[in-house]
């Protein structure tokens, strides 16, 4: 920012240029002269000297990486540490952290660098996905959402549905939730596509449901609040296939088991959900 006083300029340069190091050893002085510290705050500076502005990069940028490495820690290990550290210099160095939340960082890290690991040939084919869905996990668990009540109404199909507002149904081209959660385990996962329903329950316990195509449209728009009819049907058209007894039959009984797991939490009046 235009305003911002030179020191900070400085300081926030030193953070993110990746040639700080070496050009604070070769000459201090002249680096902050280059980021348009001048004067007394050039002398200001120096009589603390540079050497604190390096260990203050080496703690933020040790801070970024540990917090990305605690949210995506099998992709972070997949990846190996020599190139970990380097994709987060770059993203340090290139765009930096935009949300003044440490908990934000890591999916601001991951939307940065996907283009990056989809081109590299020489990463595995589902490191992105087993990134995302990483994150995933801690998006859903620290969703402040959730801990809604059953309405004690049965389906009805002209209502929505109520349903805890922690779900998410995602698909992936990749069993990336059956991998094991050990970080130095290498297990490749199967290929999918798999479409999986994934929420908080009211014990705090994560829930997972892997669905058929159907069923994944079908609970995509049920969250979405539209009538039971409106997504049976509507999920029949997403998922190109045919109503029939059967599709009836699977719907009641998938509906069934996302309510004993905690995802649907009965049935909606009109009235209710207008308020």
């Amino acid at each position: 920012m235009p305003d911002t006083p030179a020191p900070m300029r400085a300081l926030g340069a030193v953070i993110r240029d990746p040639e700080a190091p070496a050009a604070i050893a070769d000459d201090d002085a002249a680096y902050l002269a280059r980021s348009g510290v001048e004067g007394e705050d050039a002398t200001a500076l120096a009589s603390r000297g540079t050497p604190r502005l390096l260990a203050y990069r080496a703690l933020v940028h040790n801070r970024i990486r540990n917090v990305i490495d605690d949210w995506i820690p099998r992709s972070a290990s997949r990846l190996g540490a020599e190139r970990f550290g380097a994709d987060v210099a770059s993203f340090i160095a290139e765009f930096g952290p935009r949300s003044p939340y440490l908990r934000e960082v890591p999916a601001e890290f991951v939307e940065w660098v996907a283009p990056r690991w989809a081109k590299d040939p020489r990463l595995a084919p589902y490191l992105l996905e087993l990134a995302r869905y990483e994150l995933l996990r801690h998006d859903v668990r620290n969703d402040p959402r959730g801990g809604e009540i059953d309405s004690g109404e049965k389906l009805e199909l002209d209502w929505p549905i109520r349903c805890n507002s922690t779900g998410r149904v995602l698909t992936f081209d990749w069993a990336v939730h059956e991998l094991p959660k050990d970080r130095d385990d290498r297990t490749d996962p199967a290929p999918g596509p798999v479409h999986l329903a994934i929420f908080r329950n009211r014990n705090e316990a994560m829930m997972y449901k892997v669905l058929d195509r159907y069923e994944a449209a079908l609970v995509r728009r049920i969250l979405a609040a539209e009538t039971m009819r409106e997504a049976i049907f509507g999920a029949c058209s997403d998922a190109e296939v045919e109503i029939s007894d059967e599709r009836l039959a699977q719907v009641a009984t998938l509906l069934a088991r996302l309510a004993e797991l905690g995802l649907v939490l009965g049935g909606e009046p009109p009235a209710a959900s207008s308020l």
